[in-house]
């Protein structure tokens, strides 16, 4: 059996540790970088549609630009609307919320011996405490807000650059590889481009599934307010982990102020299965099928993002991951590596999107 030399080993250790540092260090950079080149491959053949039609190339990436902005801009709308909603609520669940706290209280009281009068009188201190830090939050919620601003800037500027240049980034690879090579170049860059939509495809059909199972599950439990809720919840998973937290402590807390604390446990029961769902078949299955990586790779590459670029990483490293197998297929020496990271059971003709075109052909020929 032939034996890898420790000189290699060491040195694939040493340029992976470097390669991760290189990433953690460099993320206030790198992040929106990424998240740029995927929207600028995303809206690329919009981009080239417009060109067809005559226009020029300036104003079709600004009708570009334009178009992400209106979709944030509907994102933003929607959730502003549901938070009026939700106020034009406040007073009446205010009570129904005075009401639970008095039950907890009389439950502290039974089990624990304390008087609510003390219960009170911790929680005025910990309230006069928590209001002296209520500037400082103010002040970072203020430069989040700043900082997330000049980021979201940012990114459209690359953005533009990355579809305005387009073809020079073409030729720089052409001139790293050769001219011989221009044909496999243009397909390798076609398939990354193909990664980052079919990747953004698959999380929206993830996010549509997870809205389906959550609402159905709060409608069950009888929460007001389910499908709503339920949608929250689902958009909220584009953040992975740390969304679902987000979206069940909506869920949650409307069921206990406007059901009853088993209703809220049933709540976090449900979401928490969902959760598994997500984790061990939709996110592997679904949108990991739509980059080709098998479901260890999707699940490894969740936790490694987490690590060096935290929620952001768990976001973007898959469509990364997708974009190295692409270029590891097209390496000789490294195409060892895209078939550990693939899934090698997935054939396209077998794909999420062809089994949903073939069910509603096979009910339309049957109709």
């Amino acid at each position: 059996m032939q034996t890898v030399p420790v000189s290699r080993v060491n040195s694939v250790l040493f340029l992976g540790f470097l390669i991760c540092t290189a990433l953690y260090f460099a993320k206030s950079f790198l992040i929106p970088f990424v998240v740029a080149l995927l929207l600028a491959m995303l809206v690329l053949p919009l981009c080239n549609k417009f060109e067809g039609w005559g226009i020029k190339r300036g104003l079709s990436i600004f009708l570009c630009i334009l178009l992400i902005l209106a979709v944030v801009a509907g994102i933003f709308g929607v959730f502003t609307a549901q938070v009026v909603s939700f106020n034009e609520e406040l007073p009446k669940m205010k009570s129904q919320m005075q009401e639970v706290l008095y039950k907890v209280q009389q439950w502290i009281e039974v089990q624990f011996k304390i008087p609510p009068q003390e219960q009170e009188s911790f929680l005025e201190e910990n309230t006069a405490s928590s209001a002296k830090d209520a500037g400082k939050i103010a002040k970072q919620i203020v430069s989040g807000a700043i900082g997330g601003l000049t980021t979201f800037l940012l990114i459209l500027v690359y953005i533009f650059f990355f579809l305005f240049y387009r073809e020079k980034y073409e030729v720089f690879f052409m001139k790293i590889r050769g001219e011989n090579n221009a044909g496999e170049i243009k397909d390798v860059l076609n398939k990354i481009a193909k990664v980052a939509i079919k990747y953004i495809g698959g999380r929206f059909v993830a996010i549509l599934i997870l809205a389906v199972l959550n609402s159905v599950g709060l409608l069950i439990i009888g929460v007001k307010y389910a499908i709503l809720l339920g949608c929250l919840a689902a958009l909220f998973t584009f953040i992975p982990y740390v969304g679902t937290i987000i979206g069940g402590v909506f869920a949650a807390g409307t069921a206990l102020v406007t059901k009853s604390p088993g209703a809220a446990l049933a709540v976090i029961g449900m979401l928490a299965f969902i959760q598994l769902v997500d984790d061990y078949f939709i996110e592997p299955y679904i949108v990991g099928g739509q980059v080709n990586l098998s479901p260890l790779a999707i699940i490894v590459i969740l936790v490694i993002g987490g690590l060096l670029w935290g929620v952001a990483g768990m976001i973007l490293f898959i469509p990364l991951l997708g974009i190295a197998k692409v270029i590891f297929d097209h390496v000789p020496t490294l195409q060892p590596y895209g078939y550990l990271i693939g899934d090698d059971k997935k054939e396209e003709g077998n794909s999420f999107k062809q089994k949903i075109k073939n069910w509603f052909q096979k009910r339309k020929q049957a109709a």
